[in-house]
């Protein structure tokens, strides 16, 4: 039996019948279906608002604009610290506590709030970004706050909040 010798034009034509007998007949109405449809769906898209901060909040963003005049960001860069005055200052605003509750001795700010504040930092200072970033975060008052028991909580997050102790 012989075989048909196929040109090119011919596998061609035949991959793209067998494509198109593959494809997927149904109709997606999401944002990135939209994108290679052609058909964006901007009503995907809903404004959730910016939220209003809280007076304690707001007046915890004054005091830390405040406490950060003294710092000067290129001296810390060329001696790679922070000077202990500002750290001092910083403590006793709270600010290593922007996210602990209050019934440890927190500030107890929303994400958004601390956010603001994340921002503010950053625009002046990298290196106290990192330190105040990873407080909240990924250092020891989340997870503690977290899945801690009531005695470590009790125990440790006042004096994290306090910056007596950096986790």
């Amino acid at each position: 039996m012989e075989v048909p010798r196929m040109t090119k034009p011919d596998v061609f034509q035949g991959s793209v019948a067998v494509a198109e007998t593959a494809r997927d007949k149904a109709s997606y109405s999401g944002f990135l279906a939209g994108l290679f449809e052609t058909d964006v769906r901007w009503d995907l898209f809903t404004s959730i608002g910016i939220p209003q901060m809280s007076p304690a909040a707001l007046d915890f963003l004054e005091r830390f604009k405040i406490a950060l005049i003294p710092l000067d960001p290129e001296r810390v860069d060329s001696e790679g610290e922070l000077p202990e005055p500002v750290l001092k200052t910083l403590a006793e605003i709270g600010a290593f506590g922007i996210k602990i509750p209050r019934r440890f001795g927190g500030l107890e700010l929303t994400q958004s709030e601390y956010q603001k504040v994340a921002t503010l930092c950053a625009s002046f200072d990298a290196s106290l970004t990192v330190l105040l970033s990873a407080a909240q975060s990924i250092g020891v008052p989340e997870p503690l706050r977290l899945f801690g028991t009531e005695e470590q909580k009790t125990t440790y997050l006042p004096r994290l909040a306090r910056g007596e102790i950096s986790g």
